[in-house]
């Protein structure tokens, strides 16, 4: 589960026990399988567990690491990995086992692999159906995509990515078109 705060680009609309959560990043949540829990809007306790744990992380990692000069991105990669790796392995005070531990008998076992393919970013927009059977998609670029006649006058949703252009009726996917880039 992804547990975000209530940021506009994650929640279109706030809603103390439904937000609505945006497409774009729905469709993220879709792609790799997971679901979505917004921390709920003016309740500060949801959000202590969570810059709790980014102090720490501030204390043990990035703070040692402000104390050396690195001269390859590689070399600091290294320096964070080693540093990570005592963070995770560090005891937890109150529960006596590492994070790892912890990771290793509750959470392990319930993780799926990540999808082969990578996520492409995703966006929608809503369009009319013209008379000739299009839509627009750029008004910059003058890219047209065709639409079953049945459908002209009626409003549709475009979601579109680098590559691929899918139109929807009422959650329906009408056709998808290879992406024009240009005129």
């Amino acid at each position: 589960a992804i547990i975000p705060d209530n940021l506009r680009t994650v929640v279109s609309k706030a809603h103390k026990y439904e937000p609505t959560i945006a497409k774009t990043f729905k469709d993220l949540a879709l792609h790799y399988k997971t679901t979505i829990h917004p921390t709920r809007s003016y309740s500060p306790q949801d959000k202590a567990l969570v810059e709790g744990a980014v102090k720490l992380v501030y204390q043990r990692i990035f703070y040692p690491l402000s104390k050396h000069t690195f001269f390859s991105l590689e070399e600091l990669n290294e320096e964070i990995a080693r540093l990570n790796v005592l963070y995770n392995d560090h005891l937890l005070s109150h529960l006596k086992v590492s994070r790892r531990q912890q990771f290793d008998s509750i959470e392990k076992e319930a993780l799926c692999p990540l999808p082969a393919d990578k996520y492409q970013l995703r966006y929608f927009r809503k369009a009319k159906v013209q008379k000739m059977g299009f839509v627009l998609l750029s008004a910059e670029n003058k890219n047209y995509y065709s639409v079953p006649y049945r459908y002209i006058g009626c409003q549709v949703e475009i979601a579109f990515n680098r590559d691929l252009v899918e139109i929807y009726y009422q959650g329906q996917r009408l056709c998808s078109h290879k992406r024009a880039l240009g005129n």
